[in-house]
């Protein structure tokens, strides 16, 4: 049994002069597990379950760890659409 911690898509503003609106539009999303589920956001990353099937994330984004936690993240605009 797989526990998400948190999962979460966020899309921010931060003001940068040189953009003709004056803001820059930062979108993110994240997955948070426990260490044990590792392997999880490796398939859900690379896209290539046992099963089959595939993943929308394709080989994008990347994955931290921290002490007893696992973070998968995509913050590249392009990797989001």
């Amino acid at each position: 049994m797989v526990h998400i911690s948190s999962g979460s898509f966020v899309i921010s503003l931060a003001k940068h002069k040189s953009k003709q609106v004056g803001y820059s539009i930062n979108p993110s999303f994240q997955i948070k597990l426990n260490i044990r589920d590792l392997e999880l956001l490796k398939i859900i990353q690379e896209g290539d379950p046992p099963e089959g099937g595939g993943s929308p994330f394709g080989g994008c984004g990347k994955i931290y760890t921290e002490k007893n936690t696992a973070k998968f993240v995509v913050l590249r605009h392009k990797e989001l659409v």
